[in-house]
């Protein structure tokens, strides 16, 4: 066998296991909602600790709560907290033509949008106007909204932010990409800007390689992770650093923090979305820097922030960051078997027991 036919059956065996995975994820999200996954879920949300507002809101709200359709759905976590604080809330329709005139009997919208690019363009369109235009708080904000599930945006505001990320090359021009990928040690990691799961991350070992998959984006587009959406026009590439072999994810709420670390799947690099998780007690100076993102980046109630550690620098890297996370269970963090969480009080984490959505 040739050299060039080798490359071509090598390339064509890398888009088809992409394909596959992708395929996947997909028939998974089908058969969940086959399954009727998004039941509510009584007994599992009973089983963790409530939440309670420290102090009673003096004014009488309306919040409007969009069900949000998924498996392992926000919403009713949502439903949970405003039942067990006594505060009145409706069923808000926001993917309805009347969701202006609906809108205006309420003070809140709260809503989990779906990360795929058709849903965050509804979702950064709809809650900018509510917010901006009519004056309703959201959640997530406008401000927030604007970065969810966009690593070229989240890419602007680590670097202005001086924050210490992957090294990461964004352009919209052809000739600075292949200029790029001609000067730099492969292999180097391709990104769709909105994509989640480890979906839409594309593996090149070579220069040939990375510039025909340049050549395809700048050209008729690549197809990309959503069906109706190509890559095109743009490209966000990441160095595959030297790591400890797992990706460590941090979630901060207010001053409690959990987390745990991710593994990759065998003959794999990819950590998200693999399911290899494991719980145990959380470095300090990733959660010193889990902390120093999220308090300068646009205010989100949750900030989740996905770490490598190098292996040369020992240092953390930030991979990205999200407002919403994948939510299947209420314990996120457990040290030495214990579920709980770390909160931060007088300069020092302290571990608290229990169970938290």
């Amino acid at each position: 066998m040739n050299k060039l036919l080798y490359k071509q059956i090598r390339l064509k065996l890398i888009h088809l296991s992409e394909k596959m995975r992708i395929d996947d994820f997909l028939r998974d999200m089908k058969r969940n909602r086959k399954n009727n996954l998004n039941v509510r879920e009584n007994e599992r949300l009973d089983s963790a600790k409530r939440v309670l507002l420290k102090e009673k809101i003096e004014k009488n709200i309306k919040v409007g709560l969009v069900k949000d359709i998924r498996s392992n759905s926000y919403w009713e976590k949502f439903e949970r907290f405003l039942v067990n604080n006594n505060i009145y809330y409706e069923f808000y329709d926001i993917h309805s033509a009347e969701y202006i005139d609906k809108a205006e009997h309420y003070d809140v919208i709260i809503w989990h949008p779906n990360s795929d690019v058709l849903s965050q363009e509804e979702a950064k369109s709809k809650i900018e106007f509510l917010q901006y235009h009519m004056n309703k708080k959201c959640l997530p904000t406008a401000e927030s909204i604007w970065f969810y599930e966009d690593k070229i945006r989240q890419a602007w505001l680590f670097k202005i932010n001086k924050l210490p990320m992957l090294p990461t090359f964004i352009t919209y021009k052809k000739s600075e990409a292949i200029n790029y990928i001609s000067q730099h040690k492969h292999p180097l990691i391709f990104k769709e800007s909105v994509s989640s799961g480890s979906l839409g991350v594309f593996k090149s070992d070579n220069e040939t390689i990375s510039k025909k998959y340049i050549n395809k984006v700048f050209s008729s587009g690549r197809k990309g992770t959503n069906s109706t959406r190509k890559h095109k026009g743009y490209i966000y590439i990441q160095k595959l650093v030297e790591n400890e072999g797992y990706d460590l994810r941090i979630i901060v709420i207010g001053d409690s923090l959990l987390g745990y670390y991710r593994y990759p799947a065998k003959n794999d690099f990819r950590a998200s979305g693999a399911g290899n998780i494991i719980k145990k007690g959380l470095p300090t100076e990733a959660m010193d820097l889990a902390r120093r993102v999220k308090s300068v980046l646009p205010y989100s109630p949750m900030l989740a922030v996905d770490f490598l550690k190098d292996s040369n620098s020992k240092e953390y890297k930030i991979i990205e960051a999200s407002i919403f996370i994948g939510c299947e269970t209420c314990e996120q963090l457990m040290v030495e078997g214990v579920p709980g969480r770390y909160v931060y009080r007088n300069g020092e984490y302290e571990f608290e027991t229990g169970r938290f959505w």
